[in-house]
């Protein structure tokens, strides 16, 4: 997105005066070396100098804009608004300053106010402010409008970024193969453009199509660090979806990543200012866009209500613009509140240091929303990553994981696959919150069907041909089941041929197979009552959604594997005293549904006693996990105040505990 259509300042209308000129050309100099601050107070006092001018005033608020400030960006153009309303350079970057404010339906007002006016501005500069348009209108769930405006763009003048968020908008009508033709089609005209790549990447991950994601994200070309670090990022994703994934790999993609990110960083982050004592409260500071509907949130909420203020204080960093009623209950009950989506790193990390946080913890890894860039700072004295992402960070500034026995074995051998510390929670690594109003869990359906329906509820960047496969094995020796598949991208008529076209491979007609979508959440955990057992998915096995078919009831049949994301539903099925669902082979894994296929008594039994089962283990013993939780970050701080007794500014360097 640009965030103005001019490489440079606007030229004022009135002829200047030699010393006000000087003004301008001093504020010019200064905007084009990146010295907004600067250019901004020049520019304020060319606003004086020039008074009817708008000008001046706009290239304040440009400078602001671009160095983040947006309260002052939005004066300035106010006051620039009350001289001339309607410059078309006011309304353009006042839709862009919206646009990064997530104030939608002004940035479309604005796109739309300039788009009418007759300007004299090129094709590639309305191209652009249809692109941003179109963008804005993605972002209120306006797709088709939003797919009209990409399209202008690329018809008046063709460039990167409306192909590839007109690919994205097709993408959210579940219209696949629109998207990657239109992918292609800008490929066409530039072969070269790494974003067109890394969006095919992530499209034929969506498509359950993870081993071509890898091969098209091999062929970005890596111009820059940028371009290097974006491309590893989706390849580190896409690793964990493919074939049989190396731990070691991952770790060395992820340590990749790390080390680009920190070329430019001082080698030793500032001195704290923590009181290093542990006789008394810890601030602990948790980082996460997802303090909202979202797994983790689920996740998160327990150990938030939980927490003992006497030993833990906690401070929620909400790195997101949208709020819910999750969102409010982690407000309610937290130390204290801070919104730091729109908050650059530098201001993140002096608000850390200002709050002065003793352990920060990381609720994101390389998912959406994350603030891995401030982690690489090292802006606490110690640092954790947990519950958001399923493996290691790569990070060196990232002391500690919080895992358990299931997801990390106690050797050396899997630990070394880890650039963390590794905590182990004795049991499970997260605790998990039911949602409010979930309904009971129903009758077994076989017995109105008398037929056994096996289901799958989770993200289809899981399925692969391994895993169809396998589960059509099952089908074919249980020649009367079914097969229910339900997630949001299912309502592509693209993907349900393709995925129908691998059952069939196998002997599976479409008959046996339904693909369903998405439903509102609690609607769908009643949709369980049309499953009696949930067959789970490798490498990258179920997590969120396995907790969910086990509270309402159903049977989940698991194969553990190599890697932390392959083992959430080992730890699970586990803790709650359910291991016999889970299996070390695809031999055993296929055996073992036939099986329950064959006894639908056994598979009655488990769902009347599976979520007695879990109300009884350490999942949703809330209390108990918290404190075990607030055990580990007296440990990790007790570890700090040691080593910095001696080096007041040394990271946590211990590479393997349990």
């Amino acid at each position: 997105m640009s965030r103005s259509h001019r490489k440079g300042p606007l030229p004022p209308r009135q002829a200047p005066v030699t010393n006000h000129g000087r003004t301008l050309s001093e504020a010019g100099r200064l905007i084009a070396e990146g010295n907004y601050l600067e250019s901004a107070k020049k520019f304020a006092e060319a606003a004086h100098q020039y008074p009817k001018s708008a000008i001046p005033r706009i290239n304040e608020g440009v400078s602001y804009l671009r160095a983040g400030l947006l309260d002052k960006a939005e004066v300035a153009f106010q006051q620039a608004a009350l001289i001339e309303p309607k410059h078309p350079d006011l309304l353009k970057n006042l839709a862009v300053m919206f646009m990064y404010q997530q104030r939608n339906e002004e940035a479309v007002a604005a796109f739309q106010q300039v788009l009418a006016l007759d300007y004299g501005a090129s094709p590639m500069e309305i191209a652009s402010l249809w692109n941003n348009l179109g963008a804005s209108l993605r972002r209120l769930k306006r797709l088709e409008e939003s797919v009209e405006c990409f399209r202008s763009a690329i018809e008046l003048h063709p460039f990167v970024d409306p192909f590839k968020n007109l690919s994205i908008a097709l993408e959210d009508l579940w219209r696949s193969s629109e998207a990657l033709a239109t992918l292609k089609q800008g490929l066409a005209l530039f072969p070269q453009a790494g974003d067109l790549l890394l969006q095919m990447g992530s499209l034929y991950l969506n498509m359950s199509q993870a081993q071509e994601a890898v091969a098209i994200l091999n062929q970005v070309p890596q111009h820059n660090s940028a371009n290097k670090v974006a491309t590893l990022i989706y390849q580190l994703v896409s690793l964990q979806y493919a074939g049989v994934p190396n731990p070691m790999t991952l770790k060395q993609v992820a340590s990749t990543i790390d080390q680009l990110r920190s070329e430019s960083l001082p080698s030793t982050p500032q001195p704290y200012t923590n009181k290093r004592s542990a006789d008394r409260p810890l601030r602990v500071g948790y980082v996460s866009g997802d303090f909202r509907h979202h797994p983790v949130a689920f996740f998160i909420t327990p150990v938030i209500q939980n927490h003992n203020p006497s030993r833990v204080q906690s401070v929620c960093y909400f790195n997101h613009i949208h709020e819910d009623h999750w969102t409010n209950k982690i407000k309610s009950r937290c130390f204290a509140w801070r919104q730091v989506a729109l908050m650059s790193d530098d201001k993140f990390e002096a608000q850390i240091r200002d709050d002065q946080i003793d352990i920060l913890v990381d609720l994101s890894g390389y998912a959406s929303y994350n603030r891995l860039t401030l982690f690489t700072r090292k802006p606490a004295p110690v640092q954790v990553t947990w519950a958001g992402w399923p493996g290691t960070t790569g990070m060196k500034a990232i002391d500690w994981l919080i895992a358990d026995r299931f997801h990390i074995a106690a050797n050396a051998e899997e630990e070394a696959c880890y650039t963390e510390s590794i905590f182990r929670m004795p049991h499970g690594y997260v605790p998990y919150q039911v949602a409010d109003d979930t309904p009971n869990f129903s009758a077994l359906p076989y017995r109105r069907n008398k037929y056994i329906t096996f289901g799958f509820y989770d993200n289809i960047s899981k399925l692969n041909r391994a895993v169809i496969a396998a589960w059509s094995q099952i089908l074919v020796a249980l020649p009367t089941s079914r097969l229910l598949l339900r997630n949001k991208r299912l309502a592509d008529p693209n993907i349900q041929r393709y995925l129908s076209t691998l059952f069939q491979q196998h002997g599976v007609t479409t008959q046996r197979v339904q693909f369903l979508g998405e439903l509102e959440h609690l609607a769908m955990m009643a949709s369980y009552s049309e499953v009696d057992v949930v067959l789970d998915t490798f490498p990258y096995s179920g997590h969120t959604t396995t907790l969910e078919a086990l509270w309402m009831g159903v049977p989940v049949i698991t194969l553990t594997g190599s890697t932390f994301a392959g083992r959430h539903s080992t730890s699970h099925l586990t803790n709650i005293g359910h291991a016999n669902l889970v299996t070390r082979s695809v031999e055993q894994y296929v055996q073992l549904a036939i099986d329950l296929g064959h006894n639908p008594d056994q598979i009655e039994a488990l769902r009347h006693f599976l979520r007695a089962d879990m109300k009884k283990s350490h999942l949703l013993r809330h209390t108990d996990f918290t404190r075990t939780l607030e055990e580990g970050y007296q440990m990790m701080w007790a570890r700090w105040l040691e080593k910095s007794a001696t080096d007041p500014n040394a990271p946590e360097t211990l590479q393997h505990a349990s």
